[in-house]
């Protein structure tokens, strides 16, 4: 009541006043969202001119290579040659000019809401014949450059430089073109979707396809260091002499090479050391010619020896007071052990080499380790289908050597008979008894076929009755199943009384004789022997001792 009496009453002037605040503030609000979202709209419609600024030109030097370079070039080059190094060029043009087509469409008609994902999402399903480019991209190179030692190649190349305007000076600038495509598409879309709100009806398209561009743009990137250390491999190995095996291999990775000395007694010899990801291998510089220089396209260095990072231990030796930076590898080959020093000018150039060394063979460890983890693991896998195999197969003979043996017993058992005239006897016993167990087994079934109908009969009429009727009918099914029990038991003590009737209508000296051949036969087959590597018991052959 207090709170009541207590209240302030506006005037009109007052509350037109708030009105009036109140509106200007929304006022407000809305003009500071609007200017935000047209700057978000601003930055996202110059990344998307950027995309076609850069779509033009790339489509310009691939527009260059077709009808330029490659008809020039196809004059002094083979067919198989020009195939690789030009093959897909026409093909990725193709599909890039449809695409800056959609693009331009989109930018004709371009506002706040126009989605541009659907376009990524359709061109992402295509852009695995960059990944083939990529893949066939080193290959390119090594064949444009043993063609470009051929005088004729070299002059026509210089040639079509000088008589024509190109957006690119060397042939290598071009074909690297598809490579670096990928990643700027990634690049470019990953900007435009933070330029997107999550509101935006193009935001999920967007990421999406921005994600398969992704998986895509990370193959080429890797593809790419991939074949720049295949090529620089490639290079140490041309310029190398001596007698070894060669340094390209999957798997391998070039980590480090460079020049240091190696000490040899009380003489520094200046070495050529190379660091794979498996091995390090050192070379000798050759002699020089008698005027201090080396003939022109002779080889420098001459392979001296290589050892695996398995058997490689580094050692530090710093001895600053009298300016000697210095390491030791200590090798092992062929059961010899190798004690290398290597000299340095300065402490960080000996604690570099000392690292990459240090982190190659841990690296290498580190893989060995897994391929042996792997391997045992496969191991094991083979082990245990090996163990189900072999078990299938003890169990097969096992059945297979009692089929044979219940077969021998079976015929040895009709040959008594037959010697001692009771086979007829046996038959006519056996048939009548056959005959009395399917009178029982057509007995049972129309036993069990009324019981289910009668419990049916009981599921769908109980939930009707009261207790009393319900107590009713359990008591005329107790005792319908006693009279079925009880016809049952009759039943077969007649088929016993029967087959006993039948056997006491035999002689006394038959009987007597069929229990004794009949004891004999047990005897005989408990004393069989069972097939090779089986057990009468049910154990598996492998938890045998």
């Amino acid at each position: 009541m207090d709170s009541l009496e207590n209240r302030v009453e506006y005037t009109p002037l007052q509350i037109e006043a708030v009105k009036k605040i109140q509106s200007f503030w929304k006022s407000h609000i809305f003009r500071c969202t609007v200017k935000k979202l047209g700057k978000i709209h601003s930055k996202r419609t110059r990344v998307f001119d950027e995309l076609l600024e850069t779509e033009a030109l790339y489509i310009n030097g691939l527009c260059q290579i077709q009808q330029i370079i490659m008809p020039e070039l196809e004059k002094v080059f083979s067919l198989s040659d020009a195939k690789v190094i030009f093959g897909l060029i026409p093909t990725i043009l193709a599909f890039n000019k449809e695409f800056r087509l959609k693009l331009e469409t989109k930018r004709n008609t371009w506002s706040f809401v126009e989605e541009i994902g659907p376009i990524f999402e359709e061109i992402s399903q295509y852009l695995k014949i960059y990944a083939v480019y990529c893949k066939s991209y080193t290959d390119a190179i090594i064949t444009l450059e043993r063609c470009m030692k051929k005088t004729e190649v070299t002059e026509t190349i210089k040639l079509l430089f000088e008589t024509h305007s190109l957006q690119y000076n060397t042939i290598p600038s071009y074909l690297i073109l598809p490579v670096q495509r990928i990643p700027r598409y990634n690049l470019l879309l990953k900007e435009i979707v933070k330029l997107t709100l999550p509101t935006h009806p193009d935001y999920k398209t967007l990421v999406s396809a921005q994600h398969k561009i992704n998986e895509i743009a990370l193959y080429i990137n890797e593809k790419t260091r991939d074949d720049e250390n295949k090529r620089k491999i490639n290079s140490i190995q041309a310029n190398m002499s001596g007698k070894f095996k060669t340094f390209i291999e999957a798997g391998r990775a070039l980590i480090r090479d460079g020049e240091l000395f190696e000490k040899v007694r009380d003489r520094k010899k200046r070495r050529y050391v190379i660091l794979f990801s498996d091995k390090i291998v050192f070379s000798k510089e050759k002699k020089q010619s008698r005027f201090g220089s080396f003939k022109p396209g002779s080889l420098r260095w001459e392979h001296l020896k290589e050892f695996s990072l398995a058997n490689t231990i580094v050692t530090s030796h710093l001895d600053v007071p009298r300016g000697i930076f210095s390491f030791s590898l200590t090798c092992s080959s062929s059961g010899k052990d190798y004690d290398i020093e290597f000299l340095a000018t300065n402490e960080e150039d000996v604690q570099s080499w000392i690292n990459s060394i240090n982190g190659a063979i841990r690296d290498f460890k580190s893989r060995a380790e897994e391929l042996d983890n792997s391997k045992i693991k496969i191991a094991k896998q083979k082990a245990a289908q090996a163990k189900t195999m072999l078990e299938a197969k003890y169990v097969e003979m096992r059945v297979e050597g009692s089929t044979n043996r219940f077969d021998s017993l079976r015929r040895k058992k009709n040959e008594i008979l037959q010697s001692e005239g009771l086979t007829n006897s046996i038959e006519n016993i056996a048939g009548s008894h056959r005959s009395c167990i399917s009178a029982i087994s057509s007995e049972d079934l129309s036993i069990l076929t009324k019981r289910s109908s009668l419990t049916l009969q009981q599921n769908k009429i109980y939930s009707k009755l009261s207790y009393a009727e319900r107590v009713e009918q359990e008591r005329i099914a107790k005792e319908r199943i006693e009279e079925l029990e009880k016809f049952e038991q009759d039943k077969q003590t007649e088929i016993k009384d029967q087959l006993k009737n039948k056997f006491d209508s035999l002689t006394g000296s038959k009987k007597a004789s069929y229990r004794d051949k009949l004891s004999q036969v047990r005897q005989r087959s408990s004393t069989d022997a069972l097939p090779p590597g089986a057990n009468r018991s049910s154990s598996s052959f492998f938890d045998k001792p």
